[in-house]
């Protein structure tokens, strides 16, 4: 270790105990920005007497002035082309504890922040003495090119992007997207200009999506399942000026040439919402990406870490969490071209993975294959994070005893929030990752309504710079979701314990989510209501151990015809993705009905799990 190993930090001592914590605190400072973090673990002293306040102060502005003089003779830093700004942060003293830390910023030439962070020593008092743990907080860069500029930079030749035998180092990732968004730019599209794909999971479409935003347009993906309705339902409110379809060629499919203001948008990510109908949730770059780095810090994803991507691009955990967060962290993210028991097995074998985010569906073809000697334990599998469904006690222990997983860790969180809301955080134990859906993630901040003491059942409502812009077109829906004070409802009904932990109790919406999906039981009921022998239909939710849920459709028939489920599911099959098709359907007489004469839902949903 460069300027000295453990023991010599042993023994610091001065008549005044302040001297010994400035040249403590200096000699941190001048190991070096660029050692391994194994490096410092072991690096403390005995003979220290802490004296707070004062001291602390001038220690980290000791530290402070001698990284700037660092930077100013040009002894480190990120790479040619830029310069490496430092200043003093906030320090934080509690109790046994210190944080002296230094942010930093990484500026090209031409002003742009290409990434921005924090040096932080930690100070412990443990029985063995004072213990030093030297540690990077990473912000992200403002854009999702400064992002990879960064990464190019400070990683190049770690691999950003694997897809079957191709494979992208994060300065060839660079080069690509920069490329493709001179392409973008040289097809006409403009600053806001709107771009839907399909989004198929390929390592040229990540690329070309990844430059869409890159070049100033905003992403609309489409999810490779949707029907030809479907995407016409998507297409017409966005007014896009592009279609990037397979098999590719940016700027092909010119679509109209309507002119949108610069809202600071990223993508646009269509739900059906609580009608049914398709509506577009405005997401912003700079929200996005600090929502990615959020999620790659609490998971813990590290350099090098190979992720693989179990969501679709086209939903806001694919594009954002499976390829953001990882590239925050210079993870590796390998593309599968499907997910399925035959795909991540194949990958798992030949790649070492070590965070896996996938919903329970996934980790059961992993669970099954390593129990039929298919596949052998992964042994470099870390972290597993999950959140489709709820997580059963005996799911995580199987994660933990037969995959080898350290951790399970549970998110939660929803498109107008751009993702993630809370996460239970690695190490916590099987009682909160079964139970809750965790803490807020940095940034973001939950309440119930009404008010009352710790514990309450109320609507879940979240705030943060990562709500939505609000809904595309569409002031009353956005009005509905989101107060006068940002406060997103998120729909569902939830209680906060003492220990910030969120628990769900039930949705106050109907959604049923398969697989990590959401299907809004409106849109499939107005698809059934469709067909000419359908009078009336309901659609409610059913557990189901391989996806979490399934919709299970009620039916009522007009009287003088005549269907069977086969040829009703044949006809929701026609005009809807396959995981928002019933997999279950029972003709009924009539539906049950409330007092007030609304559809009994609670009373299907105790008939749903029986119905064959």
């Amino acid at each position: 270790m460069p300027g000295g190993g453990a023991g010599a930090d042993r023994g610091l001592s001065a008549a005044d105990p302040s001297d010994a914590v400035r040249e403590l605190l200096i000699r941190l400072a001048t190991i070096g920005d660029h050692g391994d973090p194994a490096d410092y673990r072991d690096v403390y002293t005995d003979d220290v007497e802490w004296r707070w306040g004062a001291d602390v102060q001038r220690g980290v502005d000791a530290v402070v002035a001698a990284a700037t003089q660092r930077r100013a003779e040009g002894s480190s830093g990120p790479g040619s082309g830029t310069r490496h700004e430092v200043a003093p942060r906030v320090v934080r003293v509690d109790g046994d504890t210190a944080t002296a830390a230094s942010s930093f910023r990484f500026v090209r030439a031409d002003g742009e922040v290409l990434v921005a962070g924090s040096y932080a020593d930690d100070l412990v008092r443990t029985p063995a003495g004072w213990r030093i743990r030297r540690r990077e907080v990473r912000v992200p860069a403002r854009s999702v090119a400064g992002l990879l500029a960064a990464a190019a930079e400070d990683a190049p030749d770690v691999i950003a992007l694997v897809a079957g035998d191709r494979r992208l180092t994060y300065r060839e990732l660079d080069t690509a997207v920069r490329d493709r968004a001179a392409g973008w730019s040289a097809a006409g599209l403009r600053r806001a200009d709107r771009v839907a794909v399909l989004a198929v999971p390929t390592l040229d479409r990540a690329v070309e999506m990844l430059a869409v935003v890159a070049a100033g347009g905003v992403l609309v993906p489409l999810n490779p399942r949707y029907t030809d309705a479907e995407v016409r339902g998507i297409l017409q409110p966005a007014r896009c000026r592009f279609l990037l379809a397979p098999p590719s060629g940016a700027g092909h499919d010119l679509l109209t040439d309507v002119e949108h203001a610069d809202a600071g948008l990223a993508a646009i990510q269509f739900t059906s919402g609580s009608t049914g109908r398709p509506k577009g949730a405005m997401l912003r770059e700079e929200p996005m990406l600090l929502s990615a780095a959020g999620w790659a810090a609490t998971v813990g994803l590290r350099r090098g870490d190979v992720f693989p991507v179990t969501y679709p691009l086209a939903h806001v955990g694919g594009f954002k969490t499976a390829l953001l967060s990882p590239f925050t962290a210079r993870a590796t993210v390998v593309l599968l071209p499907e997910v399925s028991r035959t795909s991540l097995v194949g990958m798992a074998r030949e790649l070492p993975m070590s965070v896996l985010s996938a919903p329970p569906a996934a980790l059961g073809y992993l669970l099954e294959a390593v129990r039929s000697g298919e596949l052998p334990r992964p042994a470099a599998l870390r972290t597993v994070v999950t959140g489709s469904a709820v997580v059963s006690p005996e799911l995580v222990r199987a994660v933990v005893d037969e995959l080898g997983a350290a951790d399970v860790v549970v998110a939660y969180g929803l498109t107008e929030a751009t993702g993630v809301v809370t996460m239970t955080r690695p190490g916590d134990p099987v009682e909160l990752v079964c139970e809750t859906i965790g803490a807020p993630v940095e940034d973001v901040a939950v309440r119930v309504r009404p008010d009352g003491p710790p514990g309450t059942v109320g609507d879940l409502e979240v705030r943060g710079p990562t709500v939505m812009a609000g809904y595309l077109d569409d002031a009353a829906a956005t009005a509905a979701a989101v107060d006068a004070d940002g406060w997103l409802r998120t729909g569902d009904l939830a209680r906060i314990g003492d220990d910030g932990y969120v628990r769900i109790v039930g949705r106050s919406a109907d959604t049923v989510i398969v697989g990590g999906f959401n299907v809004h039981p409106a849109e499939v009921e107005r698809v059934l209501a469709a067909h000419p022998a359908v009078r009336e239909a309901a659609v409610v939710g059913a557990p189901d151990e391989r996806v979490g849920e399934v919709p299970v459709a009620f039916v009522v028939l007009r009287p003088g015809t005549a269907a069977t489920g086969a040829e009703l599911g044949a006809w929701c099959a026609g005009s809807l993705a396959d995981f928002k098709v019933p997999r279950r359907l029972r003709l009924l007489e009539d539906l049950p009905r409330t007092a007030g004469g609304k559809v009994a839902r609670e009373e299907l949903r105790r008939l749903a799990p029986d119905v064959g």
